[in-house]
């Protein structure tokens, strides 16, 4: 459509991560058969982001260069080319469950409901550095704030980030607000 803005990072269309229709009952078996990681909520409206595109060029949450040079720099490096992106976007865990996740495992991403809504193939497992996130992101690390109350206190109990190749299922739609998603 020649009224849209192209995609972010120098791509002519955005990337997709969704599991196409013919696909979902096989998806679903094997995610049954994973290792499963919980996702917030929150995390989920990311990780179905990752799958409709919104965040091309990225295929899934950032490892920890990608994270960091987010943090320090502004920027995503996308085919040797720098471009703006300001908040740094990986899905946090428990200590307990980094030390059980590593490089190359395929996990089940499974929302509040006990669904697996995608997986996810390991490529970092790798601290949560909280409070720069907070001062680079909200420019505060006040609990006042909702972000800051959301990673210091909503999210107290996870210090890890995991970063990697997504695949996701469609998402459902919103009983409520369904109808309003494009």
């Amino acid at each position: 459509m020649a009224d849209l803005i192209p995609p972010h990072g120098g791509l002519t269309e955005p990337v997709c991560r969704t599991v196409p229709d013919a696909e979902i009952a096989a998806f679903k078996a094997e995610a049954a058969t994973l290792p499963q990681v919980p996702v917030s909520a929150a995390d989920l409206s990311s990780v179905y982001r990752f799958g409709d595109g919104t965040l091309s060029p990225l295929t899934g949450p950032m490892n920890s260069e990608t994270y960091h040079r987010v943090l320090d720099e502004s920027v995503i490096i996308h085919h040797g080319n720098k471009y703006a992106w300001t908040i740094p976007i990986a899905l946090p865990v428990t200590a307990a469950q980094a030390k059980d996740l590593k490089e190359g495992m395929k996990v089940a991403l499974v929302g509040p409901d006990g669904n697996a809504a995608a997986t996810l193939e390991i490529n970092d497992v790798y601290p949560w550095p909280k409070l720069k996130y907070l001062r680079q992101v909200y420019l505060t690390d006040r609990i006042d704030h909702p972000g800051a109350n959301m990673v210091l206190q909503g999210d107290a109990d996870k210090s890890h980030l995991i970063g990697g190749e997504i695949k996701v299922l469609p998402q459902p739609k919103n009983p409520k607000f369904g109808k309003y998603v494009l």
